[in-house]
């Protein structure tokens, strides 16, 4: 006899769907959402105004699946709607899906387990697949981040330097943790200043299975073009006003929002400092971004002591 699982011995997990014109893939996406083995799971879907026929596939499977809610919006854009399934979460857990991806049905009981055998860790993810779009394969992606010390500003600091993609926010979160960051904020690349808060708060927990599958549904892009996808799919309303400044100033709206969150984090005095330091100097050396703090975090490392020059210098990636 097969062993039934009450869903109300396990806690919560909400997963956030925010879908937007994805009818090609959002089928089989949500297939794998339904088909966790995890008893206990509530998907969240939130269509933005979809002009295919992704809002009514969505219908479709709630109707086959009590576990499955949809929302229905008008079009504001992906900062949005990624935030609107983030506040309808319920439970002790969280995990946004994009709508063209597919997880193995281990996927959550797998980050669910890594969360719950490690307190302090905030975040839980498996490695990653790149897939096509037809499915097929095409390799394990470096996503490696190490994000495991026990020190906050080692976590922020690896954290920043090491983070090219940003896989992990597809990761199962503890739901207060996700809350406290705000969501994705009026910022280029979002998800990087989402990541950043949450290493803040705690480690990640990564699988050393491969059970994400992450699809590839658009050709390579140059800088140019992804800032203007980027602008457009984010927040429609200021596309134009994102578009109208310089590669520098762009990227220092999110450099700033890490300062913001490290000014307002509590972290000891001292590690306050090369935390700031340390993103000036990171944002300059990754994306370009110069000013007067970089010049001024550039002055300090050349009078401070050894050992904080060494905290403020760019953190050494994964060893390949």
């Amino acid at each position: 006899m097969t062993e039934t699982k009450d869903p109300s011995h396990f806690p919560l997990v909400t997963i956030g769907v925010p879908a937007f014109n994805g009818a090609r893939h959002v089928r089989r996406s949500i297939e794998s959402l339904v088909g966790q083995d995890y008893p206990n799971l509530k998907i969240v879907i939130s269509d933005d105004g979809s002009t295919d026929e992704t809002a009514s596939i969505c219908d479709e499977m709630a109707m086959t699946d009590p576990r499955i809610e949809v929302h229905r919006r008008s079009h504001l854009g992906e900062r949005r709607n990624f935030n609107a399934v983030l506040k309808a979460a319920r439970g002790p857990y969280f995990m946004w899906a994009a709508d063209h991806d597919v997880w193995d049905s281990r996927y959550v009981s797998a980050c669910v387990a890594a969360l719950q055998a490690h307190p302090k860790a905030v975040l839980a993810c498996s490695h990653t697949m790149l897939i096509d779009e037809d499915g097929a394969e095409l390799g394990v992606m470096d996503d490696d981040l190490g994000i495991d010390q026990p020190q906050p500003l080692d976590r922020y600091r690896a954290l920043i330097w090491r983070l090219r993609w940003c896989n992990a926010i597809y990761g199962v979160m503890r739901h207060e943790a996700a809350a406290a960051t705000g969501g994705y904020g009026s910022t280029p690349s979002p998800d990087h200043l989402v990541l950043a808060k949450m290493a803040l708060r705690g480690s990640f927990v990564q699988l050393p299975e491969t059970l994400f599958f992450r699809r590839q549904n658009r050709p390579p892009e140059t800088f140019e073009e992804m800032r203007l996808r980027q602008s457009r799919d984010l927040e429609p309303d200021r596309a134009d006003a994102w578009l109208a400044v310089s590669h520098g100033a762009y990227y220092r709206t999110l450099r700033d929002g890490h300062l913001r969150a490290v000014f307002r984090d509590p972290l000891r005095l001292r590690d306050k400092v090369l935390a700031l330091s340390a993103t000036t100097i990171c944002f300059a050396e990754r994306f370009g971004v110069s000013s007067a703090p970089l010049r001024l975090a550039l002055r300090a490392r050349r009078i401070l002591p050894a050992s904080i020059r060494t905290a403020l210098a760019g953190y050494p990636p994964p060893a390949d």
